[in-house]
């Protein structure tokens, strides 16, 4: 018999180390879960033993430990059914004896849950809570006056019904929202993220809410034999993968970060190729089987609507000789259309397109149209209907994403596309994108449809005008089912993706100025990114060089419309106002085809704008002539303006000028900096926003001919702002002054890797780029991000005694490509820019683990 907690908490942790040793020797899901719970119980029960005071109550296990899915590292949730009319008013002695039993319960040394509560308070709660609910349905008799665990099972069913159900679905729904509906995050929770083990769970949940058997066997209510097999299937392989994880971290630990894929690819015994890494390979059986539990899922919510909701008042109406509509649902006739005529399922897509009042197909035509996917061979893709009509899907105005992504779902699309279902579940660790590359490529074409949708105006209103009058927003459509659609293969995999839009382009016989506009955007989906947000877009060279590769207007436009499309899908957290506004810039400087202002022109243009606030040229005089045309050439007349009018009649001053307003671009702030220059100044500054928590996207530094320092920043905050701008501009700015003024050594520069970018397999590149300036070199530096390492940059620079002269700063997701024009005596040698371009990727490579 096991006396006090320390005892039973040692006795556990050699349970589990020995259950560990077994498993991985021989994975059991179904035998681990029996032992570990029964190792529990037993424990659990001698504790209870020492408790005779508490023989009228009864233990009760709830949640999976109470259905016996119970993981290593996983909470222990117990009831205390109580007796009493009312578990609140317990006497003195039995209050203290049930804290006694808690307090051995908390130090066993796995996290512990319960509640003590009457029978009646078990149902009140549960009616008002369905978590407390489906906690309860899963309860399990433990120890104890059993006869209660009776009466409680007895009065469970008044839990059960509409309002249960409900509300699962509907938790379900905000589930799958926290994790932006998709399984294919690059770090999916394999038990609450969609196609995880919560989306297997809810089977039983609805089977019980609507009255029926938990177990398994009974689900043939909502799903055939081979769907039942094929969920257990399911289920056998996330319990099995979360068994593991658990072991593998030695914690409660249910996401699939990057630390552990590549020990779970090992122990799975799955081993990398040419162009795979083990962990990729992994993932995608694990993508694949989130795939065909979402599919599931669809069907138990599907067929619970269908048989046990409210019956549909709405009569049948029949749409043609082999469609019905259902109510909201669509069904064909007969139910297995789809798999005795396989050249109906893109016209059945059609018309769910061409019907916006119908939200789905009915269960049985869903299940069809499953089955269907396997008769997608090489003759149906070559039968000019089906190919007519998977054109169409894209060309007609409704539903063109959702009809794509169910395409997806159901393994239609990547059959029909072969070199498509390739890259379905695949990772990509460049720690750029958020999501693998189908689920990306969906993205991208989700938000160039938005475009085209007048409920969506808002939130891009330039890409919304210029889509309206696009003529053929299908191509860009097809250009993003191809621009990543040759990632894995070894090679470019714009080039590679180019080729198979001709090879797909003249199977479908289209014409071959749209495959040539196709090939073209794949080709050069990255160029107008790379500019916009590498080059200096004031040089007119710039200008002039992008506009040589862009055949016509039609195609700008759609390479801008697709471009934005394509940036805001790698990461909910790369797209920024910035970001925006340099691809904006570019495009209305590449279609105008008109050199920017000369700065003899800037400056009247400045002095007619400055007039209206009382600035004359005279006044402008003693600042103007201490800056060159380079001046001029870099910055834009409203930051020119801006500058103008907090620094005339300044000039001269010793102590520094700080300045701070709302970015003109309509995200993060602006700063104006002029100060006296100093050793390492651009180090400091960077150091100082890095401390407040700011984000440099862009640096533009000028040294005046007095020697003043007249740098302006573009900073984004990384944290929400609870103060007024105004107020945390002005208590910034005196800090900075401060900053500035007293210049206390900055210490070495410390840059922390992240934990993802520790497993990550990118490698940083350092290149100097061939631009258009005189006595300066263009750097870029790409590799992942981490705290501080602009001020790292900035130190290096400093140590070289290098000049900064502009600096951009492109983050994307965890990486970035910081692109610097600089000048100094080493940047005249081939040898020095080599060994500065060596110790550069050193620098930015990881340190060794």
């Amino acid at each position: 018999m096991i006396l006090n907690s320390e005892e039973a908490k040692f006795t556990l942790k050699n349970i589990r180390s020995s259950l560990e040793e077994r498993y991985l020797e021989n994975a059991d899901p179904k035998k681990f879960f029996q032992e570990w719970t029964k190792s529990v119980d037993t424990i659990l029960a001698q504790i209870w033993s020492n408790y005779p005071d508490l023989e009228s109550f009864a233990l009760v296990a709830v949640g999976g430990y109470g259905r016996e899915e119970f993981y290593p590292y996983s909470d222990i949730d117990l009831l205390l059914l109580s007796p009493e009319k009312n578990s609140s008013n317990h006497p003195p002695a039995k209050t203290e004896t049930l804290e006694s039993l808690i307090a051995v319960l908390w130090n066993l040394g796995i996290t512990f849950g319960h509640s003590i509560r009457t029978v009646s308070e078990c149902v009140e709660e549960g009616l008002n809570d369905h978590t407390i609910a489906t906690a309860l349905c899963e309860a399990r008799f433990l120890v104890g006056n059993k006869s209660l665990y009776v009466h409680l099972q007895h009065q469970l069913p008044k839990l059960q019904g509409p309002n249960f159900l409900e509300q699962k679905y509907l938790e379900q729904k905000k589930r799958h929202l926290k994790h932006h509906f998709t399984a294919y995050n690059l770090e999916p929770n394999i038990k609450e993220a969609p196609g995880g083990l919560r989306d297997l769970h809810i089977f039983n949940w609805i089977h019980w809410g609507m009255g029926k058997s938990k177990h398994w066997t009974s689900l043939k209510t909502l799903l055939t034999p081979y769907e039942i097999r094929t969920a257990k299937k399911r289920l056998l392989f996330l319990q099995d993968l979360r068994i593991r994880l658990h072991f593998l971290a030695g914690r409660a630990e249910d996401r699939l970060l990057f630390d552990f894929q590549n020990d779970l690819a090992n122990s799975y015994t799955i081993h990398k190729t040419k162009n795979r890494l083990a962990s990729e390979l992994f993932m995608q059986r694990y993508y694949k089987n989130a795939k065909g539990v979402l599919l599931l899922n669809q069907l138990v919510l599907s067929e619970w609507r269908v048989r046990w909701e409210e019956p549909i008042k709405r009569p049948s109406l029949k749409l043609s000789k082999d469609y019905i509509q259902q109510g909201e649902l669509l069904e064909t006739y007969p139910n297995n259309l789809f798999e005795t005529h396989p050249h109906k399922i893109f016209e059945g897509i059609l018309t769910l397109q061409q019907h916006p009042e119908l939200k789905n197909w009915t269960p049985s035509t869903l299940r069809s149209l499953w089955r269907g996917r396997l008769s997608i061979t090489q003759e149906f893709r070559s039968d000019p209907r089906n190919q007519i009509n998977f054109l169409n899907i894209l060309k007609h105005p409704n539903r063109t994403t959702e009809m794509l992504r169910m395409l997806n779902n159901l393994d239609i699309l990547g059959r029909y596309i072969p070199k498509f279902g390739r890259i379905v579940g695949q990772m990509q660790h460049d720690l750029f994108h958020a999501y693998t590359v189908d689920e990306h490529i969906l993205r991208v074409l989700r938000n160039l449809r938005r475009y085209s949708l007048p409920q969506f105006e808002h939130e891009f209103p330039n890409c919304s005008k210029l889509m309206k009058e696009f003529p053929r927003p299908e191509l860009l459509y097809l250009s993003a089912i191809f621009h990543d659609i040759a990632k894995g293969r070894g090679g470019h995999h714009s080039e590679l993706g180019a080729i198979d839009v001709l090879e797909f382009g003249q199977h479908h016989q289209m014409p071959s100025e749209d495959i040539e506009f196709v090939q073209w955007i794949v080709v050069h989906h990255l160029t107008m990114s790379s500019i916009a947000q590498k080059q200096d877009l004031t040089n007119p060279q710039v200008i002039l060089d992008f506009s040589k590769i862009i055949p016509s207007p039609y195609h700008l436009t759609g390479l801008y419309l697709f471009t934005t499309a394509d940036i805001r899908a790698t990461s909910p957290q790369v797209w920024n106002a910035w970001k925006g506004k340099l691809l904006w810039q570019l495009y209305q400087a590449c279609l105008t085809t008109q050199s920017p202002d000369s700065p003899l022109e800037k400056k009247q243009h400045l002095i007619s704008t400055l007039t209206h606030y009382g600035l004359t040229e005279t006044l402008l005089d003693p600042f103007w002539n201490q800056v060159d045309n380079s001046y001029f050439e870099r910055h834009e007349i409203n930051t020119l303006v801006w500058h103008a009018r907090q620094l005339y009649g300044r000039v001269n001053d010793l102590s520094p000028i700080i300045r701070g307003r709302l970015s003109p671009v309509g995200e993060g702030y602006q700063w104006l900096i002029y100060t006296p220059d100093q050793i390492g100044l651009f180090a400091r500054i960077c150091h100082w926003f890095d401390a407040h928590g700011f984000d440099i996207v862009e640096a533009r530094i000028h040294t005046t001919n007095n020697q003043k320092a007249l740098d302006t920043f573009q900073v984004i905050s990384r944290h929400t702002e609870t103060e007024h701008y105004q107020k945390l501009i002005k208590n910034l700015s005196n800090d900075l002054t401060l900053e500035l003024t007293q210049q206390k050594p900055l210490g070495k520069p410390k840059s922390q890797l992240p934990r993802r970018l520790r497993y990550s397999q990118f490698i940083p590149k350092v290149t100097w780029d061939p631009i258009h300036l005189n006595h300066e070199k263009q750097i870029t530096i790409t590799t992942g991000d981490r705290p501080g390492i602009l001020y790292l940059f900035a130190s290096f620079f400093q140590e070289h005694q290098i000049t900064l002269k502009a600096a951009r700063i492109h983050t994307m997701g965890e990486r970035i490509e910081d692109t610097f024009v600089i000048s100094g005596p080493l940047l005249d040698s081939p040898d020095s820019l080599k060994n500065l371009q060596t110790e550069l990727l050193q620098l930015c490579s990881p340190p060794e683990a």
